[in-house]
């Protein structure tokens, strides 16, 4: 497998619907258009993995029925668009109502992650307009690896990050405490858990497993992961229902809107929360880092009072 570099869009398995044909005009609204093969100004395009088909430029309208055929279908289908501002192409594929766009960003691009934004910038105005999107990637190198994980999941008052593994271990033990939120405590105390209390504050989740923003403050928590563990990232209402009914086991609970991170070694992971200072700029960042400092207590922590980064202009977010 080569070196690939790709933003992933993820739909809630819960709707049915495909929306190729919608990502497709989104786009093409935004400045994107079908690229054609230099040498013959056909339109290629693949059906079947690995087998390229090409059509006349003239026949744009007959491509965009076989988008339709295929989005009926839900089966395997890859074309290319140009974007004019970047003067750069991206392979949009899908499969299964998921969406996959390879990014052109080269192995040895010492800046990969300020292309990454710039692709970033030039879809998701168009991905946010699809319906019922769990969370976008962001997935590089060889082993493909995630790196950044993007969500606009309904926290219904109560975000929670939490240990999938560790969370099946408490719940086989413990039964689930509803007093709010001291029931949680325990949680927070064997850094299985960090909760978010967002009120009635609307932002958008972003979870960086490696630094991609450069943050001057935040708190600064920890979550005790094991081998072969999860990231679950939930709001309060499905955490409940997980824990109580369901003995901490996500997976028996339903999928849904849980967001689940891979997390492949045993790691006391240090997390790094913050926010913009911008209070116009809705996000709120996780990233996982090295620093070795005197953690701040995995208490409640309330959305308020999250520390925001000292500088307004941040190059590396989109």
């Amino acid at each position: 497998m080569g070196y690939r570099s790709e933003i992933n869009i993820i739909q809630n398995p819960y709707y049915k619907e495909n929306q190729l044909v919608e990502l497709y005009n989104y786009l093409i609204e935004d400045g994107w258009s079908v690229s054609t093969k230099w040498d013959t100004g056909a339109i290629q395009y693949s059906i079947e993995a690995g087998d390229w088909l090409e059509l006349p430029k003239s026949e744009i309208l007959r491509f965009e029925e076989i988008l339709i055929n295929q989005s009926k279908s839900l089966a395997w289908t890859c074309f290319m668009l140009h974007n004019q501002k970047l003067d750069k192409v991206i392979w949009l594929s899908q499969l299964n109502n998921n969406f996959s766009i390879e990014l052109q960003i080269t192995s040895n691009d010492d800046e990969e992650i300020v292309r990454f934004n710039e692709f970033h910038n030039e879809i998701i105005n168009a991905i946010i307009k699809l319906k019922h999107v769990n969370y976008v990637e962001w997935r590089t190198d060889y082993d493909n690896k995630l790196i950044r994980m993007q969500t606009d999941l309904k926290h219904e008052g109560v975000l929670i990050l939490c240990s999938s593994n560790g969370l099946k271990e408490f719940y086989k033990k413990n039964k689930f405490d509803y007093e709010y939120p001291q029931g949680l405590y325990s949680l927070f105390n064997q850094k299985i858990a960090i909760a978010i209390d967002s009120k009635d504050f609307e932002y958008t989740t972003i979870v960086e497993k490696v630094k991609i923003t450069d943050w001057k403050s935040g708190y600064y928590n920890s979550i005790d992961f094991s081998d072969n563990d999860e990231l679950l990232v939930l709001h309060h209402g499905d955490f409940t229902m997980i824990c109580d009914k369901h003995a901490g086991d996500y997976i028996s609970y339903g999928w849904k809107n849980i967001i689940s991170i891979p997390i492949e070694k045993n790691k006391d992971q240090v997390i790094l929360i913050a926010k913009p200072k911008d209070k116009e700029d809705k996000r709120l960042i996780f990233q996982f880092t090295n620093i070795e400092r005197r953690l701040n207590k995995n208490y409640w922590i309330e959305y308020e009072g999250i520390p925001t980064h000292n500088n307004v202009h941040d190059d590396h977010v989109g």
